[in-house]
């Protein structure tokens, strides 16, 4: 079988129990990517996207099509920030919403 030697079955569970803690939400989340030029810090904080693009001639979040390194630097480390926070926020209410189902 094609690729059978990349899967095991570790690695099959943890990802089986990811999927099914994730809302539909999170998931259709997960495969779309928007370009840098049309995303916010805000819209990160708001929709669960799996990566945020920048390519061409897009330019980083001050808009300045001739920045220097520091402004990517800065740019990707704000926009890391954001989505994390933003996932740990889904993750614990997620947490939340199964701890109250629990109890019913």
């Amino acid at each position: 079988m094609h690729g059978a030697d990349l899967l095991d079955a570790p690695t099959e569970e943890f990802i089986g129990a990811l999927m099914a803690r994730m809302s539909l939400e999170e998931k259709v989340g997960q495969v779309i990517q928007a370009d840098i030029s049309s995303i916010t810090a805000a819209d990160l904080r708001r929709y669960p996207l799996g990566a945020v693009l920048a390519g061409g001639d897009t330019a980083p979040l001050d808009r300045d099509t001739h920045a220097p390194a520091q402004s990517w630097l800065e740019t990707t480390r704000a926009l890391h920030a954001v989505a994390v926070q933003a996932a740990r926020s889904r993750a614990d209410s997620t947490a939340d919403r199964h701890r109250c189902g629990a109890r019913q």
